[in-house]
């Protein structure tokens, strides 16, 4: 997914440091293109610092003239471009006894095309630019071209740029955001230790969609009272989110199916009048010691949830069920979602948590609908769960050709607005 980040500040502001620093937050191997010229020995002093800071973590280019003539050859990768003062300084130069009618419009074309680049390359790019905005007025000719142009070169890429920070004494200064996330973010319905209404009024500008916990849901939960639903209903059509919901687990065998049919039915009967948009189920095979008996169990298994959906989507034929991974990988849920022609819910914190490859989840992402998102802590008592998610560029490759829902499996507001944050850095 490309994404256009402007970084300006003034001289020694911390602006390339702040850059390189914010570059490596999204990409390994990220492509450096230089735009200075070393012409005296200050010059390459300077640029001996840049490359000493940068050590040989970029893959270095450099292209004082033409930025357009490197960025059309790649594609699907992360820039930075330091910096775009020295690239209209070197272009203004190099035709500098041209009116600034001729400049304005051949920066103006070249800044246009590069923007065209970028979104048609799929390309993540971080532009470097001094701010001269409180400059004065420079008393000759060519210095008046050159502030012309470097303030009409900031408003150009900042109109186009997702993020723009300005830099002052080392501390960045966001100015402008602009979120691109391609799905629907969610929350669970316990995010605060109250009932279900303050909950929702607390999530209700946050998310796009709130899921409602109902693993161990009963005919008295507060949720099926009647004041509850016209709240909810009342909540839901002002502010323009939706609800989903989590339900408990399947039959675990045949002596429970009818009891776990009738649960279900009770619950989705009196969440219809909430227009819940998708049901996410676990797949909770059994714990199998003996692998000799595995193809064994998991066939049984498969059958009974093969049943149990089958019987729900006749009884509810336009409901959208998803069914989640919890100890397996998506795999082992592909004859049962292929049967009953239903979708995947991907718990990635289950996958971190297990040491799975996230591979299994790309191969899937066409047949994925729901997207369960929580990180992980290391305690001394192990590895803790369903805590904040603070970044990973694995996950965030899969979440940028991810189109469906993606819910944050926290349960403390301040974890949410933590995982909330990372991802709208990142996107």
């Amino acid at each position: 997914m490309s994404k256009i980040t402007l970084i300006i500040g003034g001289i020694r502001s911390g602006k390339s440091h702040f850059a390189e620093k914010k570059t490596l937050e999204w990409a390994t191997n990220p492509i450096y293109i230089a735009t200075g010229i070393p012409f005296d020995k200050e010059m390459e002093e300077r640029v001996a610092i840049h490359k000493k800071r940068r050590k040989n973590d970029f893959e270095t280019i450099e292209e004082p003239l033409d930025v357009n003539s490197v960025l059309q050859n790649i594609h699907h990768r992360t820039i930075l471009i330091d910096c775009m003062t020295l690239n209209i300084s070197n272009r203004l130069l190099r035709n500098e006894n041209n009116d600034l009618a001729f400049h304005i419009a051949d920066l103006d074309n070249y800044l246009h095309t590069m923007i065209s680049i970028i979104r048609t390359n799929n390309l993540r790019v971080f532009f470097v630019s001094n701010e001269v905005g409180t400059s004065p007025v420079s008393i000759n000719r060519l210095g008046r071209f050159f502030q012309d142009l470097q303030g009409r070169l900031n408003c150009i890429i900042a109109s186009a740029s997702d993020e723009v920070y300005m830099l002052e004494c080392g501390i960045p200064r966001l100015l402008k955001k602009k979120s691109n996330r391609p799905f629907k973010l969610s929350a669970p319905s316990y995010v605060l230790p109250s009932d279900y209404i303050s909950n929702v009024v607390y999530l209700q500008d946050k998310v796009d969609d709130i899921q409602l916990l109902l693993f161990d849901s009963t005919a008295d939960d507060p949720l099926f009272k009647d004041e509850t639903f016209f709240t909810l209903q009342y909540l839901m059509n002002g502010s323009g989110f939706t609800f989903s919901a989590h339900m408990s687990a399947m039959p675990a065998s045949d002596n429970d199916f009818e009891i776990k049919i009738n649960e279900f039915s009770r619950i989705i009967e009196k969440l219809l009048t909430l227009n819940v948009t998708h049901y996410t189920v676990h797949y909770d095979l059994p714990v199998i010691d003996n692998d000799s008996q595995y193809p064994i169990v998991k066939k049984k298994y498969d059958a009974l949830c093969i049943n149990f959906i089958t019987c729900l989507k006749e009884k509810f034929p336009t409901i959208d069920l998803n069914l989640e991974n919890v100890k397996t990988k998506l795999s082992a849920l592909d004859d049962v979602v292929k049967a009953c022609t239903i979708s995947y819910c991907a718990d990635i914190g289950h996958y971190l948590l297990q040491g799975f490859n996230l591979q299994d989840i790309s191969e899937r992402l066409d047949t994925i609908s729901v997207i369960h998102l929580h990180g992980l802590k290391e305690t001394g008592n192990g590895i803790k769960d369903h805590e904040a998610f603070t970044g990973n560029l694995e996950v965030f490759c899969i979440l940028e050709k991810f189109t469906g829902v993606v819910t944050i499996e926290n349960y403390h507001t301040e974890s949410l607005k933590k995982s909330i944050s990372y991802i709208d850095l990142y996107f």
